[in-house]
């Protein structure tokens, strides 16, 4: 069982492995130049997201019951999400990125973490399915 400590290194390793590929993602990447420190670099790094990572990651903490800095909800995210005009296949490689960032720890002691954040992430994608495309 991993205690707190690790449980949120291992939310903050995910988190950023994932920003470092998302970030210049060919089919996603423009949608964080939108919120990026530095919008017109043509190559994004992770300190030009600094206050993004922040939420992310303590939006990530609460939904595991973890001490976080920062109160979000699913209402913010969606509210975050709103203005950026997703399209359905964004979302797909969002999804596809993230299961394959989680897909890479082989630790034993991640798994149960892993398997309980694939099943959030299914179910926010759902959400996000039903609020931004038609079905």
């Amino acid at each position: 069982m991993l205690s707190e400590k690790e449980r949120k290194l291992y939310i903050d390793e995910v988190v950023e492995s994932f920003y470092r590929k998302a970030i210049n993602d060919i089919f996603i990447g423009y949608q964080f130049k939108k919120i990026s420190n530095k919008p017109d670099n043509l190559n994004q790094v992770l300190s030009d997201f600094k206050p993004h990572l922040l939420r992310i990651k303590n939006f990530w903490y609460q939904q595991f019951s973890l001490p976080s800095e920062i109160e979000t909800s699913e209402r913010t995210l969606f509210h975050a999400h709103d203005k950026l005009n997703i399209r359905r296949g964004e979302l797909g490689r969002w999804m596809t990125l993230f299961k394959e960032e989680l897909s890479l720890s082989k630790h034993e002691e991640t798994q149960g973490l892993k398997n309980a954040w694939l099943h959030k992430i299914e179910k926010f994608e759902k959400a996000f399915i039903k609020k931004y495309f038609k079905q």
